[in-house]
């Protein structure tokens, strides 16, 4: 399987692993396995992160505008700022994490073969 990085986590956070493992010989389907699982692992503890930080404004600990101007600016990756502020707005963590880890592969500490 000669798949980059950036088509296998598009594959794991789409959610179509399961359609492409009977496709793969055993040695490529066990590679993928272990990917997925610590792609999806680490996925689990983004949404979690961003969970805590969208209840900091849902719970009113404090402002939106106070959060965006004290906190967005110094969370890393970047981008996880905008996801929070998807969560405060009532969308699922889950999908919006999945999303941008797709789109942003390359902050993705798992490796894929070497990558």
């Amino acid at each position: 399987m000669t798949w980059s990085k950036r088509e296998v986590v598009a594959l794991c956070c789409q959610g179509y692993t399961d359609d492409v493992l009977p496709l793969l010989n055993e040695a490529d389907a066990a590679e993928l396995r272990e990917f997925n699982g610590a792609l999806m692992q680490e996925v689990h503890e983004i949404v979690q992160q961003v969970k805590h930080l969208g209840q900091m404004v849902k719970t009113g600990t404090m402002s939106r505008k106070h959060w965006a101007l004290t906190y967005a600016p110094n969370i890393e990756p970047p981008w996880l700022a905008g996801v929070a502020f998807g969560v405060m707005d009532g969308k699922s963590a889950r999908m919006l994490v999945l999303k941008a880890v797709e789109k942003h592969y390359e902050d993705v500490g798992v490796l894929w073969r070497g990558e």
